[in-house]
């Protein structure tokens, strides 16, 4: 099973030929797409011939480990029960979608098993996505189709697969010009499938929403003259039920034994929230979230403010050990959520311009105008920190006005760790809920993806820029939603002012502090009394909307840019090309014409906002802010994750967000498989 470069007399494939034609050679033998994939045999002649590819049955023991459970320290029986209660149907729709397709090729053609290695990204070829397992691939050149893109082609004539190189001739968007391969061994996936509602009866946990094993045992009980009354009898599931999660560890051991006999796979038809239907409604794919009054009250007592009238919680102690399940109680409804007082425990002097000016000034980036939109490339980082308090300092414009400028992607580091070590450090272990938001935490999903694959880059991630209180129209970000959801704290607030000798400036520092008290008076009574208090020091005005709310969200930009004769492009979005700000005028436009109302958030130094994975928003600095931000992928939201997953792929092939970077297969495989094994007493799962 060498590479295409040590067996030349074999077809060479795509990366491979590309390394050739450069001259430069491989970095590697796993950068072939053949490498311990495609089998070998001699002809009489002794020479090199294709024999087939590797069998999903013929794997070693140290493969399968990788799929299998081996330990998770951070996860107790609760917290798991937990978690399969909002990502069992996930779950199922995944393993129904993969099923279907083995099922419908594997009569036509053996299965090949496309080995993962520990560091390497399998992507397709069209989407750029991760390859989590069932995909097509042409047995020549080694081009992947992932399972998303390849159901697209095929029902909609959404574009064109490829040309093969050693075939050009050939059409490989014909599904019988294409092998189908697997990278889970065996029937591991199937198998797990089964098993997780063994353990769900077994242990009594409940879904947030009904699965479609539930569904479609309900439909057989009914259609076989059980009644209604049956198929309700055997419905596990309440849309508001839910399994309550501990603020403690749970070190107790659980004596629960594997269920003898053999695990048939469950039958499925091939359409599947998670790709058979595409264009699935967001009901279909998200639970109703429960009902949510103004001033409910919480499960527990917990030092807390009421803002927004009533519908946005804000704890005001960083590190009370009840917060957990103060926060519990409003996420689970998609709603945000406001953690104050960060900013004490955090230590100050690594988080002030000045800290950052002396270590990192004389690194280059890009910076935005936020005024204008247009980027000015290659500035030393430390004329950025020079203006970030002093108007005076800053740069202009044609015009001679002071830019609104914004850090673009720095620091440039992938790993914000191994640029600010000492930073990180003491960022993450201060950071509010860790249970949601460390790399570890036990309600972190992607905190289950093993190390072997390459995990999504989910932060920490910087934001600076100036402040644009003088300016209502214009946002420092502008409308938009994210994959996942995320923390975003504010570090650090500067107030401007000028040197003695600039005139100019002072009016401008003038004009800047009238206009963030101006744009205060937008937010409710309940913020304002907050505000009152002399100690805070207001950073930026957060607009969040809740996901559900997208929609007609989308109607309205989609509207206001008719009437602005901006017509958005079929494959591009208004809300995912975040080329909109809503004022006031839109926001009132938004609440008359479709009823929306989102939350209105001031964010003071040592706020950490909460934003659910989802949900519209948009920043504007009233002041020049130092903000922190991190993603997770919480339980409560991966329905979301998966819906916008498909809703990104809609995108061109250019868009910043057509990838799936999330890569929320592995989560929910990975999430799923460390839940039941630890509800098993750490038994393997397969």
């Amino acid at each position: 099973m060498g590479t295409c470069t040590q067996q030349r007399l074999l077809q060479s494939c795509m990366d491979c030929v590309k390394a050739l034609r450069r001259g430069t050679g491989l970095r590697g033998e796993r950068w072939c797409r053949f490498i311990h994939f495609r089998k070998l045999k001699r002809d009489e002649e002794g020479r090199w011939l294709c024999d087939g590819f590797a069998d999903p049955f013929s794997v070693s023991s140290e493969d399968m480990q990788a799929y299998l459970f081996t330990g998770a320290d951070n996860l107790d029986k609760e917290t798991a029960s937990y978690i399969l209660s909002y990502i069992l149907p996930n779950y199922c729709e995944l393993a129904a979608e993969e099923e279907s397709v083995l099922k419908r090729k594997g009569k036509k053609s053996a299965i090949a098993w496309k080995r993962t290695f520990v560091g390497i990204r399998e992507l397709c070829d069209i989407c750029a996505t991760t390859i989590f397992n069932v995909h097509w691939f042409c047995e020549f050149c080694g081009f992947v189709v992932c399972i998303d893109c390849h159901r697209l082609r095929r029902n909609r004539e959404h574009g064109l697969f490829h040309k093969c190189h050693l075939r050009p001739r050939v059409e490989n968007s014909k599904e019988e010009v294409l092998k189908v391969a697997q990278t889970i061994p065996k029937t591991v996936l199937f198998d797990l499938a089964a098993r997780v509602h063994e353990v769900c009866s077994k242990q009594n946990i409940k879904t947030v929403r009904t699965c479609r094993c539930e569904k479609e045992q309900q439909q057989q009980t009914e259609s076989s003259g059980g009644g209604s009354r049956a198929g309700k009898k055997g419905k596990r599931q309440s849309k508001n039920s839910h399994v309550e999660i501990k603020t403690e560890n749970d070190h107790s051991t659980t004596g629960d034994a594997l269920v003898n006999g053999d695990i048939q796979r469950r039958s499925s038809d091939a359409s599947s929230v998670t790709g058979g239907q595409d264009d699935a409604s967001v009901d279909q794919i998200v639970a109703e979230p429960p009902a949510y009054q103004a001033f409910p009250e919480l499960p527990v007592d917990v030092p807390h403010l009421w803002l927004c009238d009533g519908r946005l919680l804000l704890l005001q102690e960083p590190q009370h050990p009840n917060n957990l399940k103060a926060f519990h109680f409003c996420w689970r409804m998609g709603k945000p959520v406001v953690v104050a007082m960060v900013h004490t425990t955090l230590s100050h002097d690594l988080w002030t311009p000045h800290s950052f000016g002396e270590e990192f000034g004389k690194q280059h980036c890009d910076m935005v105008n936020c005024r204008s939109g247009y980027i000015i490339e290659d500035l030393p980082v430390g004329q950025f920190w020079d203006g970030f308090e002093d108007i005076s300092a800053r740069m202009t414009d044609d015009n001679g006005e002071p830019m609104l400028l914004k850090l673009k992607d720095w620091p440039h580091t992938d790993d914000f760790s191994e640029l600010m070590p000492t930073r990180f450090e003491n960022f993450m272990n201060n950071v509010p809920l860790p249970e949601y938001t460390r790399r570890d935490g036990r309600l972190n999903l992607a905190a289950r993806l093993p190390d072997r694959i390459v995990k999504p880059d989910l932060g920490p991630k910087m934001y600076n820029a100036y402040g644009s209180a003088a300016y209502p129209r214009e946002g420092t970000t502008n409308l938009h939603l994210d994959m996942s959801d995320a923390v975003n704290v504010m570090v650090y607030v500067g107030i401007p002012h000028a040197n003695e000798h600039s005139q100019d400036a002072h009016g401008c520092c003038e004009e800047e502090v009238a206009a963030a008290a101006a744009a205060i008076e937008e937010c409710d009574d309940l913020t304002k009394d907050r505000l009152s208090d002399p100690s805070l020091r207001v950073g930026a005005l957060w607009h969040i909307f809740a996901a559900e709310d997208a929609p007609k969200i989308r109607q309205l930009l989609l509207q206001v840019g008719h009437e602005r004769g901006i017509e958005c492009e079929a494959d591009n979005d208004p809300i995912h090309d975040q080329c909109f700000y809503l004022d006031k005028e839109l926001r009132s436009r938004l609440f008359e014409e479709y009823g929306v109302r989102g939350w209105a958030i001031a964010q003071c130094l040592g706020d950490a906002v909460f934003i659910p994975a989802g949900a519209p928003h948009q920043v504007r600095n009233l002041h020049s802010c130092i903000k922190i931000a991190e993603d997770f992928v919480s339980p409560e939201h991966l329905a979301h994750c998966v819906m916008l997953t498909h809703e990104f792929r809609r995108l061109s092939d250019t868009h910043t967000n057509h990838e799936d970077k999330l890569q929320i297969k592995n989560i929910i495989y990975h999430s799923v498989k460390d839940a039941v094994g630890v509800l098993l007493s750490r038994t393997p799962v397969a």
